[in-house]
Order: structure tokens, then sequence, then C-alpha cells
């Protein structure tokens, strides 16, 4: 048994009192002790019967820079996946994949180039937290699921992670990010549920106008307006926003044209979003072009003269492969094809 895959039916599995149970996830998930012969307030004889394993993922390799730590993991049916553990200046941040692959398609993401291959179990989401955080003797506080993949097209699993997350790691709601590429019907979903309302979320837009949007996310579903419609009434606690998350593209999406469109499209949400800008992270296999400086610059200023909350993220890990839209391409096809 797996204390991760069977962590819902353990109670069932192993036949024994709920606070046995309770005492082996502590060692495992808050003391990152997984020697079953070291949790010593479990009865000698119960821990030399005890066959439970602990992980799920294969660490594969590991790349460290100095503000980030890009993980590759291998699946029990040999597809990679990887993680991100970035350095903040007071904690750190993991950033989780939810899929192997992805079907929305973004032009500008390498996760896109090969598809969806299939759904992360939520034991396989938690393990990347899990095993980095056991690897690092750390305490990682925020986890924002902007890996490979769409969250919200594996929701199930997703809210089962969560779950565990709070519930096991001591994580704060408001530490845990949903990035999603904003298809309509997942927010709805998402919406009307009020467990995983209550988590942060982020939003990629990426374009200004519905045509574009469709060339550069061309599996997105819902227009612009019809996004903008459902997060204009989104449920948000005193003090939470909603991030919008804009990669800006030289020559594609970075104009002034493109900002003052998307000043347009934001005002009526601008008490409600806080906006990240973007610059697009290079990588060897998509044709874009990271946008200049003082166009970056440019485009922040007329969002924050005209009262739009604006921050732009450099994005780390650059020179690993750990960037955002830059995570597996080439170590994603199973081992065994």
């Amino acid at each position: 048994m797996n204390l991760l895959k069977d962590y819902f039916e353990l109670e069932n599995i192993l036949n024994i009192e709920q606070y046995r149970i309770s005492q082996i996830k502590s060692w495992a998930f808050k003391k990152k002790i997984t020697d079953i012969s070291k949790m010593s307030d479990l009865p000698k004889t119960f821990r030399e019967n005890l066959n439970l394993e602990f992980h799920v993922l294969e660490l594969d390799s590991y790349t460290p820079s100095k503000d980030s730590t890009k993980y590759v993991f291998k699946t029990k049916d040999g597809y990679f996946i990887e993680s991100v553990l970035i350095k903040e200046k007071d904690h750190f941040t993991l950033c989780v994949s939810t899929q192997i692959g992805c079907a929305v398609g973004c032009k500008f993401c390498v996760s896109a180039l090969n598809g969806l291959v299939r759904n992360l179990g939520f034991d396989e989401i938690v393990d990347q937290y899990f095993y980095i955080s056991k690897k690092e003797n750390i305490f990682i506080r925020n986890i924002v699921f902007m890996g490979m993949g769409e969250p919200l097209a594996n929701f199930e699993h997703l809210k089962k992670a969560c779950f565990i997350f709070l519930k096991e790691f001591g994580l704060s709601k408001r530490h845990l990010t949903i990035s999603t590429s904003g298809y309509t019907n997942y927010i709805r979903k998402l919406k009307s549920d009020s467990f995983m309302n209550s988590l942060n979320l982020a939003i990629s837009l990426n374009a200004t106008f519905d045509e574009l949007r469709q060339h550069l996310m061309p599996n997105v579903m819902g227009s612009l307006k019809e996004l903008i419609k459902e997060l204009s009434n989104y449920p948000l606690a005193p003090r939470r926003r909603i991030t919008i998350e804009y990669v800006l593209i030289d020559g594609v999406n970075d104009s002034l044209e493109d900002t003052k469109r998307l000043f347009n499209i934001l005002k009526a949400l601008k008490h409600k979003i806080k906006l990240n800008l973007i610059p697009y992270n290079p990588n060897p296999f998509i044709d874009f072009k990271r946008p200049k400086e003082k166009n970056v610059y440019a485009f922040q200023e007329y969002l924050l003269k005209n009262d739009i909350s604006c921050t732009i993220r450099w994005s780390k890990g650059l020179e690993t492969g750990a960037a955002c839209g830059n995570l597996s391409y080439k170590k994603m096809i199973s081992s065994d094809l």
C-alpha cells in the first residue's frame, strides 16, 4: 500500500484505529520521516509488520540555479513531469504540474507541443511537494499550479490534492494559487465550489481581442467578453484579488494599442484584479521573441497611470529551462514508447 495513493482509504485498508493513521501521517508529512522504524510512538511489532510506501514519483534529475531549482520526476508508467522550486526573499514557492502535457495548445508554451498525455492523480500532484520539501528539508509556503497542464481540466484530483495540502502540510488557502487559461465553463464550475473558489485564482489572458487570443491559445473556449462577465461576480474574500496574467510577446501583443485595449477590457474589474505582465521566456522550440524592456515598461506605465494594479514578473530559472512556459518538452514522452 502507499500513503499517498491510498490516502483516502487507509483506515479501511489497514483496519487500525484512526489515531494510528494520524500518527503515521504526522511522521511523514509534518516531520518528513519516512523510515517506519523511526516512528517511535508506534508499537514495535506494528512497525515491523507495516508494509507502507511513501512516494509515487521517482526523482529523475534536478538542476539548481541561483534563484530556482527544476526537478524532473518519472511517473510509474514511465512519463516525465517537472516542478520548479523558487527562492523568494523570505520563503519558498513551488510551481506544481497537474497534467502530463497540455491540451490548451498555447503557442508560447512548450508543455503543449505534444498535446495532452493524461491527467496526474492527486497523489502525483501532492508528491511533487512532499518529495521536494522532504529532500530539501524546508517548509515551502506557497504552491502555484502553474506547471505543466491546465489545472481546472483535472478538477477532482486538484481538489483532493488541495485538501491534503491544507490538512497535512499546514498550508493556508491564501498560499495556494490556481493558474488557468480561463475556459468559461471551468470558471463557472470553480465559482460554484465553495472550497475551490476560496483559493487564489490567476487567469492567463495574453491577448486583447478574440482573434489573437484564439490564435495564441487555440483550444480555449469562451470569448473575452464572456470571461470578463464570469469574473465580474466571482466570489472574493475581503482584500483578495484575481490575478490576470499577460505574456508579452515582441510584435504580437506588446504595442501601445494593446495596452489601451487591455485597459478597456479590465477597467470594470480594476478593484477586483491585479495584473502580472510576463515578458515571454524564449526557448529553442518556438519562434517568438522576448519584448524590448522599454516596451515592457511603457506597457506597464500606461496601465498604472490608469489605475490598474500592475507588476512585471521577470521569470526566474530561464537558464535551466525552468521559467514560465518552458517546462518539459524533451523529457515528456514515455521512456517505454
